[in-house]
């Protein structure tokens, strides 16, 4: 991989000159960073994991924040996890498939960990400024089984960091921009430049670009006061 000094000029103006027309305003009801809870952030990517989001995810998500909002912390969640297993569990989220509750677990511990090195802030406020400060090079010594780069993108998404979620239909319009493919690490750094020449937020590009390629966008649910509900 190319580091930033070394990205093709040409390609980085081709992809400027495509992003550009690109709206970069947020809805007050966009969803990107918006949740209150960790549990919902951990939920909400693991249940991301190749399923689209609008049919799969957000009903799941929706579900679990009605019926289970006393959970609200991740130490609670694993509890839950721990006492009920991939079968019990399989009632929360409306879910049952082992790998993706052991990834699940995984990244409970992992989050578990990261916030307990940051004993002046509450939970939420530690993974924020995790996910503000770490970068997609950090993805390597991540080391959460199941969590691909771009999963781990989202998350730092979902924590509110402004960058990009390298999934099929970015990487997509970042080769159609630029006449050739990108892997995911490439379509990284040439969008969050591109974005930064622009002086637009990535996060605002990325969210606002998915929605006009995305197939499964459902108007059907909206995201309001910190809640998924039905339009």
């Amino acid at each position: 991989m190319r580091s930033n000094k070394e990205i093709n000029k040409k390609d980085l103006d081709n992809l400027i000159a495509f992003l550009k027309d690109i709206p970069s305003d947020l809805s007050k009801n966009n969803e990107m960073g918006g949740y209150t809870s960790l549990v919902l952030v951990c939920i909400d990517a693991v249940l991301s994991i190749n399923r689209q989001y609008y049919k799969f995810v957000v009903p799941r998500v929706k579900k679990f924040q009605e019926e289970y909002s006393q959970i609200t912390t991740l130490e609670k969640l694993n509890d839950i996890i721990i006492k009920e297993g991939n079968d019990g569990f399989s009632d929360y989220w409306n879910y049952k498939h082992e790998s993706r509750f052991n990834t699940l677990s995984l990244l409970v511990n992992k989050f578990v960990d990261i916030a307990k090195d940051m004993e002046d802030l509450d939970e939420l406020s530690a993974l924020k400024q995790w996910g503000r400060t770490v970068n997609a090079y950090d993805f390597k010594s991540f080391n959460v089984s199941g969590i691909g780069l771009a999963t781990f993108q989202y998350l730092r998404m979902l924590l509110g960091a402004n960058t990009v979620k390298p999934d099929i239909h970015i990487k997509r319009a970042v080769s159609t921009a630029i006449g050739k493919k990108v892997n995911d690490m490439e379509t990284i750094v040439l969008f969050e430049k591109a974005c930064k020449s622009l002086n637009v937020l990535a996060t605002s590009i990325d969210h606002n670009l998915w929605l006009s390629l995305a197939k499964d966008v459902d108007k059907n649910y909206l995201w309001k006061d910190g809640m998924w509900v039905e339009s």
